[in-house]
Formats: structure tokens, sequence, C-alpha cells
């Protein structure tokens, strides 16, 4: 009766989730595979499990590139495939597999492997995507990094791949050195453990040789029984109770000898410290290692084992002081060829860019543990023309809807960048031609609502490219070009821009050579304009869903477009026109150093008010610690306030301060930003020190302002706790003391008014588990009215001012949402600024200014809003 209940438990399940799905798509909304996917598994919590069960389960994670590599393995063990493949268009779920690129490619509707080609990776997505498979041998399974413990706990995969951890979505999803603990606690349980669960699914045991370990049939019988699911403590406990007890060398023999039985097989890239640490809890003998490289160091520069400072040399190794190190790579990449025992095998792939011929390696090697030729791999994985429409070329036609008039005729060449590491790998394709660039970026649940991570992105090195931004957050895109020095215009609908990008509008750069395309070698000379557009997840999947609709695609507002274009020409600081500037100037009621250097003195701001008066000197803003205080791109703040100041005419230099090197005490302006919390405290200890604390003493005392963000914040305080609910000493610059409480994690925008700078309005975004009280001697940076801030004792404080030294848990950075906190900041150091050249950058800045307070006042906007029609 227990057995029939489960099969009506799974049969019901699986029959109300095809149901959801016809219905979602019959009504046009969307795949089914989601919702169809959650009703199952409420039906039946053991779902997954049970579909998983007597296949060969393979699961790839990581912050990037596992929706390729998934879709490399999954067609390189499908024997089925054959000719050019290409999933560019591909459905939203395993039920509709029939869909591929109207442009090129060739039905994998009979891939004999049980995969999604959506890319969904959470529980709901994954069970859907098994439900439609059939009956599959294998099944290769995209997984979410924050849900990869779950899908190893309850599918007992043969094979993990584990590709690289870097920051994403920091909003919702842990932060990197926590998700890689939960990697590494899952495969150690995984090795050692039994399936967790409470329904009786058919065991697989793991037999113990006679002859390789030499002990007796009571004790190999015991061994036996009790091994299931690689529970290896047990040998330990059945050899204990042996008669007259084992040798150790008996239970070594039995022991590898168990262990060689075990099919679990992690293959893992030693380049990356977070991946490592994830994989190294179980036996290295179980272990593959890759040097699939890692470009992105800034989320793996403190060590996982110790909170210390990872070295990376030249040659690619790197290593920690309490004996943490890569490990010997037994998979390696040299240009266009990997070396796997002792072989040198040729990678060749039809999708661009280094960082796809890493994933192909992991691929080949994950494949080849499944008895796949690793020559025949490769041969499957060079016919993969794009993977889930990263990197495909979408012919498209764009017409005015009021009169059908045809605007545009381009291919679309999409990519997807969503974070900073991938943004890392991707920018060495788009700095190399200079074809047109739409960047579009939104903010929505699946991206994450803080898009601070721009900050962290060298866009400073597409100042030559015609950029287009584009998207949801758009306007903050736009303001870290400006920063960035690149040369764009903005509007907030993705099929505007597009025809913006080809020369809709004012402004428009015809001299672009658009013959030739470096991201795909099936793409030479076109015989219609090639446009780059760079997404991230939900403005990539927005513009991709209506790219692969009918043709051709209308595009509303064609008047703004050439709007945006003139007004993207004022912001760029070269094209503003004299006359508009001497109207702004006008209008001004005093100038702006006039008006920051009177609330300066109402205040009472200790400042230097010599050195830099006369603008005879160079403005030093020092960066501390950005190798590991940066998670939330806190570099934007030290970016924003040396390009200010060069608005005003005061020439600056940045210093990049990092762990091991001396604090200079000459500078002028001190930036410290957020970080994790072994970080956090290697950095506390690091500004403790005597000299460390004899430079930043010297300095402020001097007059030299700071400004101290999120973990920085904490950092500058009296105390702050840490992992383990442990105290730690802060460096004592400010009256603060930061606790923990039982009060939610604060995550989130936040509005405050500051009276500091004449109750003038600030926004951020929060995303820290400390309460902090500041002293009656202090001042607040303002009044919360939405969001935690300091939080503590019904507190509705945010943040604090004491002399020259500023502190808030905003970020974002702040200074991008705030210019007013930062001219505030260097009137500290300047004795005032005097200039009104700051509005060529501010009349966008208000702008996002301006959207934010209207989506913190209606937060229900932050995941609905589109301008995709």
């Amino acid at each position: 009766m227990q057995k029939l209940g489960q099969y009506t438990r799974r049969f019901t399940a699986q029959i109300v989730a095809r149901a959801l799905t016809r219905i979602s798509i019959g009504m046009h909304l969307g795949s089914g595979s989601v919702i169809g996917g959650r009703v199952a598994l409420v039906i039946d919590p053991h779902l997954l499990e049970k579909l998983t069960f007597g296949r060969r389960v393979v699961l790839v994670s990581g912050t990037n590139g596992k929706t390729t590599t998934t879709r490399m393995i999954a067609y390189a063990l499908s024997d089925t495939t054959s000719g050019a493949l290409s999933d560019a268009l591909g459905s939203a779920s395993m039920s509709s597999l029939g869909v591929v690129s109207r442009h090129h490619g060739r039905s994998i509707e009979h891939l004999d492997v049980a995969t999604s080609l959506s890319g969904s990776n959470l529980p709901a997505g994954i069970v859907s995507a098994l439900m439609s498979s059939g009956n599959h041998t294998d099944a290769v399974i995209e997984v979410d990094e924050g849900y990869l413990p779950e899908l190893i706990a309850k599918s007992h995969p043969e094979v993990v791949v584990l590709l690289n951890l870097s920051r994403d979505q920091l909003d919702r999803v842990n932060e990197v050195r926590m998700t890689s603990a939960k990697w590494r606690k899952a495969l150690i349980d995984a090795f050692n453990g039994q399936p967790e669960t409470d329904e009786k699914l058919e065991p697989t045991g793991y037999a113990i040789s006679r002859d390789a370990t030499q002990v007796s049939g009571q004790v190999t019988g015991e061994i036996h029984g009790q091994a299931s699911r690689g529970k290896i403590e047990k040998i330990e406990e059945a050899l204990a109770r042996m008669p007259g007890r084992a040798t150790e060398e008996v239970k070594g023999q039995a022991i590898s000898e168990l262990e060689s039985q075990i099919s679990l097989w992690v293959v893992a890239n030693c380049d990356d410290p977070m991946v490592v640490w994830a994989a190294s809890g179980i036996p290295e003998s179980h272990v593959i290692w890759v040097s699939a490289g890692q470009r992105w160091k800034s989320d793996a520069s403190s060590c996982p084992n110790c909170g210390g400072r990872i070295n990376f040399t030249n040659n690619g190794t790197w290593s920690c002081e309490c004996g943490f190190a890569r490990p010997v790579p037994s998979v390696t990449i040299h240009d266009d060829k990997m070396v796997m025992d002792g072989r040198d095998i040729t990678l060749s792939t039809s999708l661009p860019g280094k960082f796809n011929l890493s994933n192909a390696a992991m691929a080949v090697t994950a494949v080849s543990l499944l008895g796949k030729s690793p020559l025949d791999s490769v041969d499957r994985i060079a016919r993969l023309t794009s993977v889930a429409g990263r990197f495909a070329s979408i012919d498209i036609e764009l017409v005015d809807s009021q009169n059908s008039t045809c605007i545009v005729e381009a291919t679309v060449i999409m990519m997807l960048a969503k974070n900073p590491a991938g943004w890392f790998e991707l920018i060495e394709l788009l700095t190399a031609t200079n074809i047109p660039l739409v960047i579009g970026i939104n903010a929505k649940i699946a991206d994450g609502l803080d898009p601070s991570w721009l900050w962290d992105v060298p866009f400073e090195k597409l100042a030559q490219r015609q950029v287009v931004a584009t998207g949801l957050r758009g306007l903050d895109l736009a303001v870290r070009l400006s920063y960035a020095g690149v040369k764009h215009r903005h509007t907030a609908d993705q099929l505007q821009a597009i025809a913006m990008s080809v020369g809709v509008g004012v402004g428009a750069d015809t001299s672009v050579d658009n013959s030739a395309d470096v991201t795909t070698s099936a793409y030479t000379r076109p015989p219609k304009p090639l446009i780059h557009y760079v997404g991230n997840y939900t403005a990539f999947q927005e513009l991709r869903k209506v790219l692969s609709g009918k043709s051709p695609i209308r595009v509303n507002g064609l008047a703004n477009i050439i709007e945006y274009s003139a007004l993207r020409d004022n912001h760029s600081g070269n094209g503003r026109r004299e006359a508009e500037q001497g109207n702004r100037d006008k209008n001004r009621s005093g100038s702006r150093g006039d008006r920051d250097s009177r609330r300066n003195k109402d205040r009472g701001v200790t400042r230097n008010t010599t050195k830099h008066a006369t603008r005879d000197s160079t403005l030093r803003i020092v960066s501390l610690y950005p190798d590991i205080l940066g998670t939330y791109g806190d570099g934007g703040n030290a970016i924003i306030l040396a390009r200010r100041a060069e608005l005003y005419g005061v020439v600056s230099e940045l210093v990049q301060v990092h762990t091991g090197d001396d604090i200079p005490s000459q500078c002028d302006i001190y930036c410290i930003g957020g970080g994790e919390d072994a970080p956090q405290a290697y950095a506390a200890q690091l500004l403790r020190s005597t000299p460390a604390r004899i430079a930043l003493n010297r300095a402020l005392y001097n007059g030299a302002a700071m400004l101290a963000v999120c973990a920085g914040y904490q950092i500058i305080g009296e105390s702050f706790p840490a992992s383990a609910a442990k105290i730690y000493p802060g460096v004592g610059l400010v009256p603060a003391v930061t606790v923990k409480t039982t009060q939610p994690r604060a995550v989130g925008e936040i509005l405050c008014r500051s009276s500091w700078l004449g109750d003038q309005l600030l926004t951020g975004f929060e995303n820290h588990a400390g309460r902090t009280a500041i002293g009656q001697e202090a001042q607040s940076l303002g009044s919360v009215l939405r969001g935690a801030g300091n939080g503590l004792f019904e507190d509705s404080t945010e943040g604090i001012v004491y002399g020259n030294i500023v502190g808030t848990y905003m970020h974002g950075p702040v200074l991008a949402r705030n210019s007013i906190v930062a001219d505030a900041i260097l009137s500290m150091v300047t004795g005032g600024i005097h200039s009104s050249a700051s509005a060529k950058l501010d009349d966008i800045e208000q702008a996002v200014r301006g959207l934010r307070h209207r989506l913190i006042e209606r937060p229900h906007l932050l995941d609905k809003v589109s301008f995709l029609k």
C-alpha cells in the first residue's frame, strides 16, 4: 500500500503539472514549467528524488557558464545528435524541444538526455524538465548555486561540475564564501551520507572486495550493509567491533576499496579558490582538477580557510600562508588545446571567447568520467552554435507602429553578462570591434534588485564604442558610463535602443565600420548592419522573446528616440552648448561651491582649508583594501570623487591600497567599502595594527576626510559582530557600536532625509544583518523614511557624521545615487567647491534619484515594470 501511495502521488503530480503547462501555454502566460513544477512538488515533495532515481545524474553549477556547460555535456552524451546544433530560440521547458532558431541549426527534439533547454535551474523548473524528458538514462541538470546542496542530497549524482563562484544577486543569494562552505558540506555529506528522504527508495550498496580488505566475512558483510550511499564512517565502527580489532592497514585498505566503488566524482576549477575550498572536503582521488581559468579574482582574495589574503602569481598558481593552495591540475588548457591524461586534444567550438573553451574543457572532462571518448565529445560540442539565445544571430526588421514604415533592418548578436565576472570575460570581445553596442540592464528578482555590480565592470574599456544604455536600470548604467568617460545615449525601451544604435535619431554615428563581427566566425560581412546586444538576465530574456517573435516588429514612440539622443549629447560632457550652460548658471541661486561652503560652516565640519583651496596640488583619494572590501561596487565611490574633483578644476589621483600595503598618511580622502564576515574581520585586524592606526590618525588630524560604507562603517566603530556570533574590536574612529539582533536582515532600497545636508533626500541599497548605535556626540547622516538604516532599538537614523568622517549602510555605491554627499566630502578637504561644472553629470543623476524615489514609494513595481510592450 505504501508503494501504491508513492506511485499515486507521482502520477497525480505529473498529470496536474502537464495540465497547468498546457493551460499556461494556451493562455500565452508563459511556458508553464515553473508553476507546473511548483504544484507537482506540493503534491509529491519527494518527486525530485523519484525522477532522478535510477538515472546517471550530472549536476552543473557555478555563477557563470552553467547553462552553456550543461548544454555541452548533454550534446556530448547524446547518441542521436548530428550536424549543426542550435537552441538559440530554445523552448522554456522539455515539453517543446522542437523549437529551434529560424536562422540556423537543426531540430534537437530527439536528444536522448534528460535536460532543460531553458536554463531553468531551480527545483520547480528542474522537476518540470525531468517530467517532460521521458525515460532517458542520463540526466544533465543545471543547478542554481544556492540550490546545489539540495540537488546533491536528493539526486545522488554521478558527477558534479563546479565552474566558479563570484558575487551575483547578493540581495537574495548567499555571499560567496557562505555558498562555498555550503557546497563543501553538501559534498562531504554526499560522500559519507545516506539519502535524505523518509521514503524507502531501493538502496544502492557498495560491496567491498574480500581479497582487497583481507578481513573476515563477518566484517565485510557488516560493512556492505552499512555503506549504502558511501557511509564511510560506519566502516570504522564495524571494524572496531571486529574480534581482536583490525590493524590500521586493514582499515585503510577497507576504506580505500569502498572509496573506489563510490560513484561520486567532482570536476572542479582549480583556478578558483572558492571552488577548491568546496571540493577539497572529499578525498582527492574523487576530484578531477581542471585549470579552467579565473580572470575575476575580486571575490577570491580572502582565504575561505583562514580569512587571510590569497596571493596570486602570474603563472596561475595561488596560495595562502595557512597552507591552502591551488591543487595540481589533471587537465590543463593552452590556447585551443586541453591536455588530458598526457594527450593534447584540440578544443573546437563555434562559441566565441576563451571562457567557452574553458566550458568545453569542463564538459569534456565530465563526460569522460561517464565513458565517452574525449575526441567524440569535442566533435559534438563543436557543432553547438548558440546556447539558450547566447551568441545567437537574429535578423530583425523594425517598423514604425504608426505608419508601418521600415526603420531598421539589422542582425543582432545576442550576448548575456549578468555580473562583473561575466563582463570581465566578455569585454575582450567587445573592445576588439567598433560595432554599435546596446547594453540592457534590469534589476528584477531574477537579476538581483541591486545593480551596484555595475561599478565593478571596467566600462572604461568601451570608450571607443558607440553605446546605447537601456532597460529598467538604464539610467544607473548611464551614470556609470558617464563616469567611465563612455559617450552614450539612453532610452528605457530596448527596441528603441536597437533602432537608435543604427542611426535613428539625432547624433547617429555614420562612421562605424559594420562589415565584420569578431564574436562569431559564422557571420562575416553580413548583408545587414550588425548590432551587439549585451543584457543581464531578464533584460536579455525580454528582448530575446520579442526579437524571436513575428517579424516585422513594431516600435512605439520614435519621437522619444530623437529626444533621448539630444538629451544624451547634453550628458556626454563634451557637447553641452554654451548658451544652455549659461542659462543654467543664471538660474542658480548662487554657486554650488558657495552653498556647500556655507553649509559646511554651519555644521562645523573639520576640514583642511589650505592645502587645496588654491588648486595648486593633487587631491589624493585612497581606496582602502579594495581586494577584500568591495563587495557592493563600493570602489565606485573613489572613482566618483576623483571625477567630480576634476570637474571642479582639482587635479586628482586614485590610490589603491591593498592588503599588505602600507597606508599613506599624506592623502586627502579615504574610502572603505563592504565585505563578507571573514574579510571584514581581517581588514579590521590590519587597520588596528600600529602603523595603520598611526597613518589614519595622522591623516584625519591633518584634515583628511573618510567615507566608510556597510562593513567599512562597522569597522571604524568601537566593535562589530562577525561569523559565529563573535565580537570583534573595531578601529574606534567613530563612537558607534554594531551588534546582531533577532531582527531580519535589512535588504532593499532605503530612503532617508538628511538634515546634515539641508533636508535633502538620499537613496541607496542596504544589505546588512548588523544594527548600529551611534554616540550622542555624533550626528546621523539622515532620518530613515523607508528601510532600516542603523535600526537599533527602533532607531530611525541612518549612518553617522563625525568630524570629517561619514559612515553609511547605503551602497550602490552611495555617491552614484547622491552626488550631494560626494560634493560635501570634497568640500571638507578643499575649503569649498566653486564651480557649476558638475551640471554635466547632475541631470542624469537626478533622473536616477527620481526613479528610485518612485520605486521606493511603490515597491511592488520593482519586479513588474517592463518597458517592452
